[in-house]
């Protein structure tokens, strides 16, 4: 501690450190340019000490042959940064100003399973990462990538499972995402993209989520959804259709779809051949009726149908036996036929306009009925989707 003020560079590679470094324990007054922390026995170093070094004016920093296995750390702002020979299974950065990763710390970390580069001005990504022969998980959102560089190689991505691309300004995927064999959930929420990306269909057997909402799409440009025949959750928010998309039809798979946010004005009968659709939401459009069709999907667990026009519900939602939330909000319904055979039911969220109808609440775990009348202005019309995840 005594050379603590002028001390610039410390090595102390190949000694018996082990444990974990947090914020508190390094010295304030350390202003170290260099450290070598090689070849001991280190299982952890927290984050925000990381990120004290760097503040202190740290360029090079070697943590070779030690057991860290996560890796919470600005490497790439270092000059020089050794972490090879590590156990390291993930590596998160979160925040910041990158703009590129360096894919020199690519091959020093072969078994990566997760990597996540959030919000931090990245506009380069080396296409090596997808080489990581180990990596799972990849998390890219909100960056400025304009286009992702995946090799043509049958070899790239043959574990990689989940991509998060959301938050980004990507038109287009290249032809090599359609060898990610094993990928399982893609997100491209709130990017540029006009049109599904065809490549997709190269993935039709084992994609199962496509969160694609808030892009300028068109109903003529998704035509690649309907090869997409073992999706099983769709989320088709903020695109202001006014139109049903029937190509969800053709995903007779689906236990999740996610339509809030858009224009509709008509539910079409026929989403009753959706015979397995567990969780419904269609909050903020303009639908005015409801098809008794679709209270004959068994499946059905939540549904949302919150900020729209409705204002009647048919009877034969008292068939919707496994129902567990309802969100009925900000409609402007004048009766609700009774819900008591809705045994399961642990949420009722509801706004009527007019006369207050009998309601059954006793059967209710968890029942919230607002009576007001929705012009109002003191009505704040909301939904309560926290509250169903808590269940």
């Amino acid at each position: 501690a005594g050379f603590a003020p002028t001390l610039r560079t410390l090595d102390l590679s190949l000694n018996r450190i082990s444990g974990s470094w947090n914020y508190s324990m390094w010295p304030e007054e350390f202003r170290l340019t260099q450290l070598n922390v090689s070849s001991n026995m280190l299982s952890n170093i927290a984050g925000a000490l990381w990120r004290k070094w760097l503040d202190r004016g740290m360029q090079t920093l070697l943590v070779s042959s030690n057991f860290l296995r996560t890796l919470a750390l600005p490497v790439a702002e270092l000059t020089v940064a050794m972490v090879v020979n590590n156990p390291v299974t993930a590596l998160a950065w979160t925040a910041g100003q990158l703009r590129a990763f360096p894919a020199v710390l690519v091959w020093q970390l072969p078994r990566l399973r997760s990597l996540t580069l959030r919000q931090l001005l990245l506009v380069i990504l080396p296409s090596a990462v997808f080489r990581l022969p180990e990596l799972r998980h990849l998390n890219l959102y909100g960056n400025a990538l304009t286009e992702i560089i995946v090799p043509r190689d049958r070899e790239v991505g043959r574990r990689l499972q989940t991509v998060q691309l959301g938050g980004n300004v990507l038109h287009k995927l290249p032809i090599g995402f359609g060898h990610l064999r094993f990928l399982k959930e893609l997100l491209i929420f709130s990017n540029n993209f006009h049109s599904v990306p065809s490549v997709l269909c190269m993935l039709r057997t084992h994609l199962q989520e496509l969160d694609i909402d808030n892009n300028p799409l068109t109903l003529e440009s998704s035509q690649s959804l309907t090869c997409l025949t073992n999706l099983r959750s769709l989320i088709f928010a903020r695109l202001y259709l006014v139109v049903f998309p029937r190509i969800v039809f053709d995903l007779e798979f689906l236990e999740y779809l996610d339509l809030s946010v858009n224009g509709l004005t008509n539910l079409p009968s026929q989403i009753a051949i959706l015979r397995h659709l567990e969780y419904l939401t269609l909050s903020k459009n303009e639908l005015t009726f409801l098809p008794t069709e679709l209270f004959s999907i068994d499946s059905l667990r939540y549904i949302f149908l919150d900020n729209n026009l409705l204002r009647d519900i048919p009877t034969t939602i008292q068939s919707l036996v496994g129902a567990v939330a309802i969100n009925l909000d900000c409609n402007e319904l004048r009766e609700l036929p009774s819900l008591q055979r809705l045994t399961n039911l642990k949420i009722l969220n509801v706004v009527f306009a007019g006369p207050v109808p009998f309601l059954d609440v006793d059967v209710y775990v968890s029942t919230r009925v607002n009576h007001d009348d929705k012009n109002d202005n003191n009505v704040v019309c909301e939904s309560y989707r926290d509250e169903v995840d808590s269940l």
